[in-house]
């Protein structure tokens, strides 16, 4: 079963539980929307499996106009103003214009993970090993360089730095473990304590067989990873993220009428 099957529900129940109340913002939420979670710095925050053309297009629709907005290389956003800074200053002085932000990165934008390009070095490994073709890589490259700049949603538990988790660190560091290299090093060390041990009692022999099988086995399993399975590992991996992922996100500003 994949990793990303048993996350799916629990990630929408994790988000849900951190949402702003739709009937304190002040404009509609988009339909089928999911909160960006419940650390994010904005409590009407939203994250899309839509366009941003098509978030645009409703709350254009909604608001009656085409909001104000800039398009770069890097990025799109676009600002529909619900309230006027004299409206706003009625309830919460000194007021500000509010309303709806929506923002999406182009391929050229700011990357919001690290997993992706992590993924696409793995795959210069198995190019270098003739597993892969520049073909098969570019291939790869077209369909999923895109995620290295969408918007990940938080996981329930945080870093032992205390910090928010994002969907695309620990479906990374989940692949990492599972990887071929990570694998080696963890037998090694488990291996390593034995030999040890076996040291210690004078095995001398059993020692150095045990570490003959420890390289052997070690390189068996790296080998694998730079095999043509290692590539549809990886790709495996890349379409986990796919489906955490999401291309725009944008924030509904609270009524401050409704407070």
């Amino acid at each position: 079963m994949m990793y990303g099957n048993l996350l799916i529900p629990m990630l929408f129940m994790i988000l849900t539980a951190g949402s702003a109340s739709a009937e304190k913002l002040i404009a509609p939420i988009y339909p089928g929307a999911v909160p960006c979670g419940p650390r994010a710095p904005h409590p009407g925050c939203y994250l899309s499996k839509d366009s941003f053309e098509q978030v645009k297009a409703f709350y254009a629709a909604d608001h009656g106009s085409a909001g104000k907005g800039v398009e770069t290389m890097r990025k799109r956003y676009v600002f529909f103003e619900y309230m006027n800074a004299g409206e706003v200053d009625k309830y919460d002085p000194p007021g500000a214009a509010i309303g709806v932000s929506i923002y999406s990165n182009t391929l050229q934008g700011d990357k919001t993970t690290r997993v992706v390009d992590q993924i696409f070095d793995k795959f210069k490994m198995l190019m270098a090993q003739n597993q892969m073709t520049q073909e098969e890589y570019n291939d790869m490259v077209g369909k999923y360089a895109h995620l290295a700049t969408w918007y990940y949603p938080p996981f329930e538990e945080v870093s032992r730095q205390g910090k928010p988790l994002l969907m695309d660190q620990v479906i990374g560091s989940r692949c990492e473990k599972n990887s071929g290299q990570e694998k080696a090093r963890r037998d090694a060390e488990t291996m390593g304590v034995k030999v040890q041990e076996l040291m210690m009692q004078g095995r001398q022999r059993e020692a150095l067989e045990l570490l003959q099988e420890m390289g052997q086995a070690s390189q068996d399993v790296i080998e694998h990873s730079l095999s043509p399975e290692g590539v549809a590992k990886w790709e495996a991996c890349l379409k986990e993220l796919s489906r955490s992922a999401f291309p725009t996100k944008f924030t509904i500003a609270a009524d401050p009428s409704k407070h």
